[in-house]
């Protein structure tokens, strides 16, 4: 079910109907003499290839990277437009809590937990633990 390997993170789904096994690169390999260009570059360019081989979105990273320096402004100037009165201060904590705080711990379990005990337990058990969370955080 494509479903069920896209909430684990097997697959990366696009709205076109591509789908992409986001570790094929680590275990399969194409001589260059018979590889053929995509006629998918919109999907390819979304793409990016981690060191390990893997793909991941690199909309995720930029989405991240726009709400660290662009969401006080734009609340700001929202909030700003609607005459409703934030400190900015109060802005700023919202931002340190809800994304600088998360980013850091996020990349620090991350790399801790690798030279512990590996990218495959990292993977494969840590990371599973929590798809259901993350899906109701969506909601």
């Amino acid at each position: 079910d494509l479903k069920l390997l896209a909430v684990k993170n097997f697959i990366i789904p696009f709205e076109s109907g591509v789908v992409v096994i986001k570790h094929w690169r680590i275990h399969n390999y194409i001589r260059g003499d018979r590889k053929k260009e995509t006629v998918y570059r919109e999907e390819m360019s979304l793409l990016d290839s981690k060191g390990n081989g893997a793909y991941t979105l690199v909309q995720v990273a930029v989405n991240d990277i726009i709400l660290l320096i662009a969401f006080t402004p734009i609340v700001a100037f929202l909030l700003g437009v609607t005459n409703v009165i934030v400190p900015m201060d109060t802005l700023l904590l919202s931002v340190v809590l809800f994304v600088v705080i998360p980013f850091v711990a996020g990349y620090f379990s991350r790399t801790i937990i690798i030279k512990k005990k590996g990218l495959d337990y990292f993977e494969n058990k840590f990371l599973p633990k929590f798809n259901n969370i993350t899906i109701v955080g969506l909601y």
